[in-house]
Protein backbone atom coordinates (compact mmCIF):
# COMPACT_ATOMS: atom_id res chain seq x y z
CA UNK A 1 0.00 0.00 0.00
CA UNK A 2 1.08 3.76 -0.74
CA UNK A 3 1.17 6.17 1.52
CA UNK A 4 -1.00 8.69 0.89
CA UNK A 5 0.32 12.80 0.62
CA UNK A 6 -2.72 14.70 0.74
CA UNK A 7 -5.75 13.80 3.18
CA UNK A 8 -8.78 13.49 1.77
CA UNK A 9 -11.98 14.36 2.45
CA UNK A 10 -14.09 17.13 4.19
CA UNK A 11 -13.01 18.82 7.24
CA UNK A 12 -15.24 20.20 10.19
CA UNK A 13 -15.24 23.69 9.48
CA UNK A 14 -16.60 22.83 5.59
CA UNK A 15 -18.63 20.65 6.75
CA UNK A 16 -20.78 23.18 9.42
CA UNK A 17 -20.08 26.06 6.49
CA UNK A 18 -21.41 24.33 4.03
CA UNK A 19 -24.43 23.44 6.40
CA UNK A 20 -25.22 26.69 6.63
CA UNK A 21 -25.60 27.92 3.87
CA UNK A 22 -28.06 25.00 2.44
CA UNK A 23 -29.93 25.49 6.10
CA UNK A 24 -30.25 29.35 5.10
CA UNK A 25 -31.15 28.51 1.03
CA UNK A 26 -33.85 25.85 2.68
CA UNK A 27 -35.28 28.47 4.85
CA UNK A 28 -35.59 31.18 1.96
CA UNK A 29 -37.09 29.10 -0.20
CA UNK A 30 -39.53 27.96 2.26
CA UNK A 31 -40.78 31.42 3.16
CA UNK A 32 -40.88 32.68 -0.88
CA UNK A 33 -42.75 29.23 -2.06
CA UNK A 34 -46.11 30.29 -1.02
CA UNK A 35 -45.74 34.06 -2.84
CA UNK A 36 -44.45 31.98 -5.62
CA UNK A 37 -47.27 29.60 -5.61
CA UNK A 38 -50.14 32.20 -5.70
CA UNK A 39 -48.21 34.33 -8.24
CA UNK A 40 -48.89 31.02 -10.27
CA UNK A 41 -52.37 30.41 -9.20
CA UNK A 42 -53.09 34.22 -10.42
CA UNK A 43 -51.76 33.90 -13.52
CA UNK A 44 -53.94 30.41 -13.94
CA UNK A 45 -56.97 33.08 -12.76
CA UNK A 46 -56.16 35.29 -15.64
CA UNK A 47 -56.04 33.32 -18.38
CA UNK A 48 -58.79 31.37 -17.40
CA UNK A 49 -60.43 34.68 -16.87
CA UNK A 50 -59.64 35.05 -20.50
CA UNK A 51 -61.08 31.58 -21.92
CA UNK A 52 -64.44 32.51 -20.29
CA UNK A 53 -64.92 36.32 -20.92
CA UNK A 54 -67.31 36.86 -24.37
CA UNK A 55 -66.62 39.24 -27.15
CA UNK A 56 -69.25 42.23 -25.69
CA UNK A 57 -68.31 42.04 -21.65
CA UNK A 58 -67.73 45.60 -19.98
CA UNK A 59 -64.38 45.95 -17.96
CA UNK A 60 -67.01 45.85 -15.08
CA UNK A 61 -68.26 42.24 -15.87
CA UNK A 62 -64.79 40.85 -16.39
CA UNK A 63 -63.32 42.17 -13.08
CA UNK A 64 -66.52 39.84 -11.54
CA UNK A 65 -65.31 36.95 -13.73
CA UNK A 66 -62.37 37.11 -12.60
CA UNK A 67 -63.45 38.04 -8.46
CA UNK A 68 -65.37 34.72 -8.88
CA UNK A 69 -62.13 32.90 -10.12
CA UNK A 70 -60.25 34.21 -7.25
CA UNK A 71 -62.79 33.17 -4.56
CA UNK A 72 -62.35 29.88 -5.52
CA UNK A 73 -58.39 29.35 -5.63
CA UNK A 74 -58.39 31.45 -2.36
CA UNK A 75 -55.96 34.84 -4.76
CA UNK A 76 -55.68 37.40 -1.78
CA UNK A 77 -53.01 39.54 -3.51
CA UNK A 78 -54.77 40.51 -6.90
CA UNK A 79 -58.58 41.34 -6.78
CA UNK A 80 -61.22 42.26 -9.74
CA UNK A 81 -60.65 46.41 -8.92
CA UNK A 82 -56.58 45.93 -9.29
CA UNK A 83 -56.91 44.13 -12.26
CA UNK A 84 -56.55 46.11 -15.35
CA UNK A 85 -58.46 45.77 -18.53
CA UNK A 86 -57.42 47.39 -21.24
CA UNK A 87 -57.99 47.99 -25.04
CA UNK A 88 -55.18 47.31 -27.87
CA UNK A 89 -56.58 48.16 -30.84
CA UNK A 90 -59.80 45.26 -31.15
CA UNK A 91 -57.55 43.37 -28.60
CA UNK A 92 -58.40 43.27 -24.85
CA UNK A 93 -56.07 43.00 -22.22
CA UNK A 94 -55.55 41.76 -18.57
CA UNK A 95 -52.72 43.10 -17.13
CA UNK A 96 -51.72 42.21 -13.25
CA UNK A 97 -48.95 44.12 -11.39
CA UNK A 98 -48.06 43.94 -7.60
CA UNK A 99 -45.51 43.73 -5.47
CA UNK A 100 -44.84 41.20 -2.63
CA UNK A 101 -43.39 41.68 0.76
CA UNK A 102 -41.75 38.41 2.69
CA UNK A 103 -40.81 39.56 6.22
CA UNK A 104 -37.79 37.08 6.77
CA UNK A 105 -35.93 37.86 9.79
CA UNK A 106 -35.59 40.57 12.43
CA UNK A 107 -36.19 43.49 9.90
CA UNK A 108 -35.26 42.12 6.87
CA UNK A 109 -37.63 41.44 3.79
CA UNK A 110 -37.97 40.50 0.49
CA UNK A 111 -40.21 42.28 -2.09
CA UNK A 112 -40.78 40.46 -5.24
CA UNK A 113 -42.54 42.22 -8.28
CA UNK A 114 -44.68 40.18 -9.97
CA UNK A 115 -46.59 41.65 -13.14
CA UNK A 116 -48.13 39.73 -16.48
CA UNK A 117 -50.54 40.08 -19.11
CA UNK A 118 -53.38 37.68 -20.98
CA UNK A 119 -54.52 38.38 -23.97
CA UNK A 120 -58.60 37.76 -24.15
CA UNK A 121 -59.02 35.31 -26.72
CA UNK A 122 -55.63 34.26 -27.53
CA UNK A 123 -53.90 30.89 -25.77
CA UNK A 124 -50.66 32.65 -24.89
CA UNK A 125 -49.59 35.42 -21.86
CA UNK A 126 -46.55 37.40 -21.78
CA UNK A 127 -44.87 37.57 -19.04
Amino acid sequence: MKPVKYQRGVSLTDLIAWGAVIIFVIFIAVKVMPSVTEAYQIKRAVASTASKVQPGDTPTSIRQIYNNQAVIDGIRKVYGDTLEVRKKGSLTILAYDYEDKIPLFANVSLAIHYQGEQTIGAGRSRE
